[in-house]
C-alpha cells in the first residue's frame, strides 16, 4: 500500500482516464512523472512524494497549475470539436433547405400545368354545351316526324344507339373524375398548396358531371338526327380522352415527386438522429469535464488545510468500512474504485472488465483497451448481470475468443491447453470445443466434455466422455476413476467399440462378445453388458478374452442364470473340446460334424444336430461282415461323415461312451436305415457294456419309445433284457410295429449273439436284425447307434 490523498488521485484519474489521451503524463515540479495514462486507460502511479502524510506544497501548486493548463487545453479542444460538428450539421441543414426549396418549386410548376389542363377541359365542356343548344333548334323538325310511324321507329332505334353511347360517355367521365380525385388526394399529402388545386379540380369534376347529366337528360327528351349527334359526341369523347391522358401523366409526375420527398424526409431523419447523438455526446463530455473541474477546484482548500490522506490498495481482500472511507483500490478487473464506507464503487472501468464486459474480443481492440493475449470479460448473452471471463487472442485480425475455463458449456475452452495456461494446471473434467484426437478438427459448435491433464508443461487432452462413437474415451480408467470423469459402472464408447467399464477400478470388462473385437472378459460380464443395454442376453456362443496374454476364443454361455456361466467351447480343437454334442447344439447352434469331446481327455466323434440335436455316434458297421465282435475298447474310426454297407466296424471305447454319465441318464438311438422313418429310443442310467447282454442298457426298467422323432416320444417302461421293438410293448405300444422291416432286435433268446448268422459265435459277436418279412430276420446293415444326455445341459 502507498499513502496519498484520495481526492488528488481521484481528480488525476478522472482527468487522465476520461479527458487525457492515452500516454499522457502528469509531472511534479522537479519534472518527475507523477502518473501516466496506460494502454488500457488505467492510471499508473510513478512517483508519489507524500512526506509521511501530505503532499509537499511545491508539488501541490505545480500539480494545480498543470491540471488547470491541461483542463483548459482539453476544454478548448472539445469546444473546437463541437464547433466543427455544428458547422457540419449546419451545412447539412442548409443543403436540405436548398433541396426542399427546389422540390417546392417543381411542385408549383406542376400545379400550374394542372390548372391549365383544367381550364382546357372547362373550355371543351362549354363547347359541348353550345353544340347541344344548336341541336335544340332541330328539335321541331324531329317532332314533326312523330306522325310518321315508320320514321319514328327508325329515329327511335337511332336514339337507342345514341343512349348507349351517352352511357359509355358517362362511364368515361366518372372514371376521369375518380382519377382526378385520386390525383388530388395524393397531391394534398405532400404540399398544402395542392389543396387549392384539389378544390378547383373537384369543382371542375362536379361541373363536368352536372353537364353530362344534363346532356343525357336533354338527349333523352329530344329525338335528334343520329349522324349529327354522334359526330358531336365523338368530338367531346376525344377531348375527354386527351384530358385523361394528361391527368395520368400528372399522376406519374406526382408519384416521382412523392418518392423524392420521401428520400428527403429520410435524410432529414438521419441528420436529426446524428445531431441528437452529437448533442448527447457533447453533453456527456461536458458533464465529465465539469465533474473533473469541480474536483480540481476543491483540491486547493483541502490540501492547504492539511487534510490527512487515505490509503490506496491493490488488494481485492481489503474491506470497505469506516476505516477506509475515501480510500481507493485498483483491482484486477482494470478499474479504480472508491470506498463509501460500505461498498467499493467503480470510478473508471475499461472495456472488457467485469463492470464493463465487451461484446467481443475484437470490440476490446477497437476500443483501445487491449493489453495483448489474456483474460477479459465478455457479455453473457443469457444473463447480462454475470459476464463471462474468457481468453482473447489479440494477435489475430480480428481478435477472437479462445473460450473460458471449461466449467460450463457457456465457458467451453478452445482446447485443454487454454485451460492449463490461464485457469488451472490440475487434471479435471472440462468442456472444450477442439477435438485434438481427430486431427485438430472442430466439432460443429458443440461443447463436449473432456478430461484435461498437465503434461510436459502444457494442458494435454486425455479423453472424451465416451457418450458417442465420435466422443469415444481413451480408456475406462479415464471415465470411471476419481482421477477421471468419476462415472459409475456402465456402458461407454472406448476406442472403437462400446464396452462395460467397472467403477471404481477403471477396468474394461469388454464388449457384448458378438465379434472378436468386442470380446467380453467372461460370460457374466457379457450378460451384464446386455443388462445395462436393456436387452436380455440369449444363450449362445460369444467371444471371450479371459486373459489379455491369450487369444480370444468362442464360448457357449448360459445366460439364464446369475452369474452367467461358460458351458462349452466350440469343439473344433482338443484345446476347445466340448463336454458333449448337446452342449454345442444348445449353446453354439452348431451344425453336424466331427468334434472334440470331453475337455479333460479329448476324443473325436461325429455329432448329429438333427432330431432335437446333441447325438454322438459311438457304433457303426457295414455289410461285410454284417455283425461285429464285441469289445470294450475303441475300434476303428467312428468319426466318418457317412456310414455305408462298405463301412468297416468302428466303435468308441466303453469308457468314452460312459463319459456322458456325468450328465445323468442317457438316451440311445438305434438307427435303422431300411425302416420307414420309425426310430427306436431307449433311456437308461446304466453304464454301457458292449460285451454284456443288451449292452447292459436293460434290466433296470429303462424307458422305451419308438417314434418318427425324439421330440414326440411317449415313454413306457421296458421289462426286456435286450431290444426287440416287436415283442416289447414298451416299443410296440407307440406305433404298433409288426414283424417286418421296421422291427429291430438283438441278443435273441437272452444270448449275446447274431440271429441266423452261424459265423457269429454266441457270446463273442452281435448284430441287429429286422422282422420275418425282412429276408427272414436278416441282419440290418449298415447299422449305427447314437447317444446323448437325456436332460438339458
Amino acid at each position: 500500500e502507498i499513502v496519498m490523498c484520495p481526492r488528488v488521485l481521484l481528480a488525476a484519474a478522472l482527468l487522465a482516464g476520461a479527458v487525457l489521451a492515452q500516454g499522457a503524463e502528469i509531472r511534479t515540479a522537479d519534472n518527475n512523472i507523477l502518473m501516466t495514462v496506460g494502454a488500457n486507460r488505467t492510471i499508473i502511479a510513478q512517483r508519489i512524494d507524500v512526506n509521511g502524510a501530505v503532499l509537499n506544497t511545491t508539488d501541490v501548486l505545480f500539480l494545480e497549475e498543470r491540471l488547470a493548463a491541461m483542463v483548459d487545453a482539453r476544454i478548448a479542444a472539445v469546444e473546437q470539436s463541437m464547433q466543427a460538428s455544428v458547422a457540419v450539421l449546419q451545412a447539412a441543414i442548409g443543403s436540405l433547405s436548398v433541396d426542399t426549396a427546389s422540390n417546392i418549386s417543381r411542385i408549383a410548376v406542376r400545379v400550374t400545368d394542372l390548372e391549365a389542363s383544367a381550364a382546357s377541359l372547362q373550355s371543351q365542356l362549354s363547347s359541348a354545351v353550345l353544340q347541344l343548344s344548336a341541336l335544340n333548334a332541330s328539335t321541331a323538325a324531329a317532332l314533326a316526324l312523330k306522325t310518321n310511324v315508320s320514321a319514328t321507329d327508325i329515329i327511335q332505334a337511332q336514339l337507342t344507339d345514341v343512349s348507349g353511347n351517352v352511357t359509355a360517355l358517362q362511364a368515361g367521365a366518372a372514371a376521369t373524375a375518380a382519377a382526378i380525385a385520386a390525383t388530388n388526394a395524393s397531391f394534398i399529402a405532400f404540399q398544402t398548396n395542392a389543396t387549392t388545386v384539389h378544390a378547383a379540380l373537384s369543382a371542375t369534376t362536379v361541373s363536368l358531371g352536372g353537364t353530362l347529366v344534363g346532356v343525357q337528360r336533354n338527349v333523352s327528351l329530344l329525338q335528334v338526327n343520329t349522324s349529327s349527334l354522334q359526330g358531336a359526341l365523338g368530338t367531346t369523347q376525344a377531348a375527354l380522352s386527351s384530358t385523361q391522358t394528361s391527368l395520368s401523366s400528372t399522376q406519374a409526375t406526382l408519384g416521382a415527386m412523392q418518392a423524392t420527398l420521401g428520400a428527403t424526409q429520410g435524410n432529414v431523419s438521419v441528420l436529426q438522429s446524428s445531431a441528437a447523438m452529437t448533442a448527447s455526446n457533447i453533453t456527456a463530455l461536458a458533464t465529465g469535464i465539469s465533474t473533473a473541474q469541480a474536483l480540481y477546484a476543491s483540491l486547493s482548500g483541502s490540501l492547504s488545510s492539511g487534510v490527512t490522506c487515505a490509503r490506496v490498495t491493490t488488494s481485492l481482500s481489503t474491506p470497505c468500512d469506516s476505516n477506509y472511507t475515501g480510500g481507493l483500490r485498483y483491482n484486477a478487473n482494470s478499474s479504480i474504485e472508491v470506498c463509501n464506507a460500505s461498498t467499493w464503487i467503480p470510478l473508471i472501468t475499461s472495456v472488457g472488465s467485469y463492470q464493463n464486459p465487451a461484446a467481443s474480443c475484437n470490440a476490446i481492440v477497437t476500443s483501445g483497451y487491449s493489453t495483448g493475449d489474456g483474460l477479459y470479460y465478455l457479455a453473457n448473452p443469457i444473463s447480462t448481470g454475470f459476464p463471462l471471463q474468457k481468453v482473447c487472442n489479440m494477435s489475430t485480425t480480428p481478435a477472437v475468443s479462445m473460450g473460458g475455463d471449461g466449467s460450463t458449456t457457456a465457458l467451453a475452452a478452445y482446447n485443454c491447453n487454454i485451460i492449463f495456461r490461464y485457469f488451472t494446471a490440475t487434471t479435471s473434467v472440462r468442456y472444450i470445443l477442439f477435438n485434438t484426437s481427430l486431427g485438430n478438427a472442430e466439432i460443429v459448435n458443440t461443447p463436449v466434455r473432456a478430461l484435461c491433464a498437465a503434461a510436459n508443461g502444457t494442458g494435454a487432452f486425455v479423453s472424451y466422455d465416451g457418450s458417442t462413437t465420435t466422443l469415444a474415451a481413451a480408456s475406462c480408467s479415464a471415465l470411471v476413476t476419481s482421477s477421471g470423469f468419476a462415472f459409475p459402472t456402465g456402458l461407454y464408447y472406448v476406442g472403437t467399440g462400446r464396452v462395460l467399464c467397472d467403477a471404481p477400478s477403471g477396468q474394461s470388462l469388454g464388449g457384448n462378445g458378438a465379434t472378436a473385437a468386442s470380446a467380453g472378459t467372461s460370460c457374466e460380464t457379457i450378460r451384464t453388458w446386455f443388462a445395462y443395454s436393456g436387452v436380455p442376453a440369449p444363450n449362445g456362443p460369444y467371444y471371450i478374452n479371459y486373459n489379455t496374454s491369450q487369444a480370444v476364443i468362442r464360448v457357449g454361455c448360459k445366460m439364464t442364470v446369475i452369474p452367467a456361466v461358460s458351458m462349452t467351447y466350440d469343439g473344433q480343437t482338443a484345446a476347445t473340446a466340448t463336454p458333449s454334442c448337446l452342449h454345442l447344439y444348445s449353446y453354439f447352434n452348431d451344425t453336424s460334424g466331427v468334434r472334440f469331446i470331453n475337455p479333460s481327455s479329448p476324443f473325436t466323434a461325429f455329432c448329429d444336430q438333427s432330431d432335437s440335436g446333441g447325438w454322438m455316434r459311438f457304433l457303426q458297421y457295414g455289410s461285410s461282415p454284417n455283425y461285429y465282435f464285441v469289445s470294450t475298447l475303441a475300434i476303428g474310426n467312428v468319426s466318418t461323415l457317412t456310414v455305408t454297407t462298405s463301412s468297416p466296424l468302428a466303435k468308441l471305447s466303453d469308457a468314452n461312451i460312459n463319459y456322458l454319465s456325468v450328465f445323468g441318464s442317457r438316451v440311445y438311438r438305434y438307427f435303422d436305415p431300411v425302416s420307414t422313418g420309425i426310430t427306436p429310443y431307449l433311456v437308461s442310467s446304466r453304464p454301457y457294456g458292449d460285451n454284456v447282454l443288451g449292452q447292459n442298457l436293460f434290466g433296470s426298467s429303462p424307458s422305451a419309445c419308438e417314434a418318427s422323432s425324439f421330440a414326440i416320444c411317449v415313454w413306457r417302461t421296458s421289462s426286456f433284457s435286450a431290444i426287440d421293438t416287436y415283442s416289447d410293448t414298451a416299443f410296440a405300444g407307440n406305433q404298433g410295429i409288426g414283424n417286418d422291416g421296421n422291427r429291430v432286435f438283438s441278443d435273441y433268446g437272452n444270448t449275446l449273439s447274431c440271429f441266423g448268422v452261424a459265423a457269429c459265435t454266441a457270446g463273442l459277436c452281435r448284430c441287429f436284425n429286422c422282422g420275418s418279412s425282412c429276408n427272414n430276420h436278416a441282419p440290418i446293415s449298415p447299422f449305427q447307434m447314437w447317444v446323448r444326455p437325456y436332460n438339458p445341459v
